[in-house]
């Protein structure tokens, strides 16, 4: 088990190797230093981010820890690696060996699912939508692009009112 992270104060980086290792996982981090993961008795391998790292730097970061450890699930702790890991994914850098692309992308489609519905997992204007479709209750919902459109369903739902954009 990999788990990658990009922020440093995370709890949850913290505590995950905890809980995965009791439940029969090896884990390991790839992680920028000084992060509270690193303290982890926990996790058997560290490795470390360069600081500010750029999108290119953790890539080579990350390949280099999945040649490390050889995982078999890899799990992102904070937006920002999901984000990296799910681009990675849909849109490889062309300089990358073409064993190692295939390689990540299909670890990190074994860890995160079918790339197909990544935008619809993060994207708050698509997600109700894809959540109805599966017969999940949702609470009434608009996709508004101003005021103006929004008035209408407010008039018809009323206050309080949650705004959200579509990547926050």
């Amino acid at each position: 088990m990999l788990l990658v992270a990009t922020a440093t104060q995370w709890l949850g980086a913290a505590r995950m190797p905890r809980v995965l290792s009791r439940a029969g996982f090896d884990v390991s981090v790839l992680i920028p230093k000084r992060s509270l993961a690193e303290k982890s008795r926990y996790v058997g391998r560290i490795g470390l981010l360069p600081p500010n790292a750029t999108s290119r730097e953790w890539v080579y970061a990350f390949a280099a820890s999945v040649k490390a450890t050889a995982p078999r699930i890899v799990l992102p702790c904070d937006d920002t690696a999901l984000r990296l890991l799910m681009l990675l994914a849909t849109a490889p850098p062309q300089e990358n060996q073409p064993v190692l692309r295939v390689q990540l992308q299909v670890l990190i489609r074994d860890s995160l699912g079918d790339p197909a519905f990544y935008r619809t997992s993060i994207d708050k204007t698509l997600i109700s939508s894809a959540a109805e479709a599966l017969g999940i209750p949702v609470p009434a919902h608009r996709v508004v692009s101003g005021l103006v459109e929004a008035e209408p369903f407010i008039a018809e739902h009323g206050f309080a009112l949650v705004v959200k954009r579509s990547q926050s």
